[in-house]
């Protein structure tokens, strides 16, 4: 704090006078009475102390004129308009997205049933894998919309054997037979030669490569991947 020196004395131990007018940085040292007494801080008299009497506090200083803090509340008044305005546009543009990810899902079921209705009744002849995985999904309560809402899509790396099996099939072009299957029931594809336990290895770490090398890409390293699928296909072997 500062102090205005208002009566002229010369400080004990200190050979000048100190003059009326002078301004000091000081502290609050004790009371006196009802009043404060106060101690310089810097300068010169550093360290002396100053009756109450001969002194007053001036108040503090304004970091800020006037102009100056109403421009700085001007400024951050239209940051904050900015800011604000940013997340209505983000805000609309999500609930648009949303609508329109409604639609199309709408649209994708339409044409699954359209689909399913020009099917005839003859029962489709899919894969082991395939059949297995739609015996795996209908333990939990899978609509076929459900299966057309998820398994429509790329494959992702937290895919299990039976998801890949699914979206694999279907990018196939066997989008349709996969849903006549669901509907009209299916019979399994018989396998003259079963391929040897070197062969099925092989084929899942070309599998595994092909996947990651899919436009969508994963958030994995390939060697990730690869071990992640080898360490699944032996757990299968050893079941």
């Amino acid at each position: 704090m500062k102090i205005k020196i208002v009566k002229g004395f010369r400080p004990v131990a200190h050979k000048d006078f100190l003059k009326e007018g002078a301004i000091l940085e000081a502290r609050k040292l004790f009371k006196t009475n009802t009043h404060w007494d106060y101690q310089c801080i810097d300068g010169e008299y550093s360290g002396i102390e100053i009756p109450w009497i001969n002194c007053v506090e001036l108040p503090k200083e304004s970091l800020y004129t006037e102009s100056e803090y109403q421009k700085m509340k001007n400024e951050y008044e239209k940051k904050l308009l900015v800011m604000e305005d940013s997340q209505k546009q983000r805000d609309i543009e999500f609930t648009i997205r949303i609508e329109e990810l409604e639609k199309e899902r709408y649209i994708l079921l339409q044409q699954i049933e359209r689909s399913i209705e020009g099917q005839s009744k003859e029962i489709p002849v899919i894969p082991l894998e395939v059949a297995e995985a739609i015996i795996w999904f209908r333990k939990s309560p899978y609509s076929n919309s459900d299966f057309a809402k998820w398994f429509w899509r790329d494959i992702e790396y937290d895919d299990n054997k039976h998801t890949r099996a699914l979206k694999h099939y279907i990018k196939a072009g066997n989008g349709d037979k996969l849903l006549q299957a669901l509907v009209n029931g299916y019979t399994i594809e018989q396998v003259l030669d079963e391929p040897s336990h070197d062969e099925k290895l092989k084929a899942c770490i070309e599998d595994a490569i092909k996947d990651w090398q899919a436009p969508h890409n994963f958030k994995l390293g390939i060697s990730t991947v690869i071990a992640n699928r080898v360490k699944e296909f032996f757990a299968e072997q050893n079941t």
